[in-house]
Formats: C-alpha cells, sequence, structure tokens
C-alpha cells in the first residue's frame, strides 16, 4: 500500500470518528438537558416569616402561607391544615404557570386553651409529584391586657 492511499484511509477514519464523536456528544447533551430539565420541576410551600405568632392571642391564630410552582405545566394542589393531630381546614387550587405564586393568610378562630401545649401548626401540600410539609409551634395562650 502507498503512502498515499494509506493517508487517504487515515484522513477518511478521522473524519468518520469526528461525525460520530458529535452525534455521540449531541445525543449525551440532549439526554443530560431533558434529564435536568425533568428533575428540576418542582412547588415550594412556605411560611411567610413575621406573618405568624407563636401564641395564641384573644382565641385566634393567624399566619401567611406560600405556594410556588416550578412544574412546568398547570399543577393542582390540595393543603391541609393541622393543630397537632386534628385537620382544621383544608383548600383545593391549580397554579398554572411556572414560578406562579399563590399567598393565603389564615385566621384561625374559637381556639382557646384545653390542649396540651407546644403544639405543632402544620401544613401538608400534595400535588401529583409530592408532598411538602411545613409547620411552626404555639407555644400557649396570651390573652391581651385589659385594663379600664
Amino acid at each position: 500500500m502507498s503512502s498515499e492511499a494509506e493517508n487517504a484511509e487515515f484522513w477518511r477514519i478521522i473524519k468518520w470518528s469526528i461525525v460520530i464523536a458529535v452525534l455521540v456528544g449531541v445525543a449525551v447533551e440532549a439526554y443530560l438537558i431533558y434529564v435536568l430539565k425533568q428533575e428540576s420541576r418542582f412547588s415550594a410551600l412556605y411560611l411567610v416569616p413575621g406573618s405568624y405568632s407563636n401564641y395564641i392571642e384573644d382565641g385566634s391564630l393567624s399566619f401567611t402561607y406560600g405556594v410556588e410552582c416550578y412544574e412546568g405545566r398547570p399543577t393542582s394542589y390540595h393543603l391541609e391544615i393541622y393543630l397537632g393531630e386534628r385537620k382544621i381546614g383544608e383548600r383545593d387550587f391549580t397554579l398554572c404557570n411556572p414560578g406562579k405564586k399563590r399567598e393565603e393568610r389564615i385566621e384561625l378562630t374559637g381556639l382557646r386553651g384545653g390542649m396540651p401545649f407546644p403544639v405543632k401548626l402544620r401544613l401538608v401540600l400534595t400535588s401529583e409529584r409530592g408532598t411538602n410539609e411545613v409547620h411552626f409551634w404555639v407555644k400557649g395562650v396570651k390573652e391581651r391586657n385589659r385594663s379600664g
């Protein structure tokens, strides 16, 4: 085999190696983008800082919760609110757009002592992709100082 034939064969192998390497690289990149996009879909449940007290005051307790949706499509949620082990409320809602946020102020009234303190106030958010939970502790009852 002449050196020109060997040289041509060498460059043919190099060209095919480059084409195969580019195709494999594109396939790996597409797979990684798909996997990372799937894993980065989530919802966030949170309590707005400073929106709640750790004490029942005059029979009421209020707080603000928020939900942020990064699911990439409309997502239905079911929220349950517990005081200790007792369910005291629930909500159903849907968020449609990525980054869409819902915040809601909850006012619980008619609460008195008669429960062991501290007691956990817990929010449980359920969607088709899983469950999130947040809580804070209610430490006791605080009556307003009434003078007069």
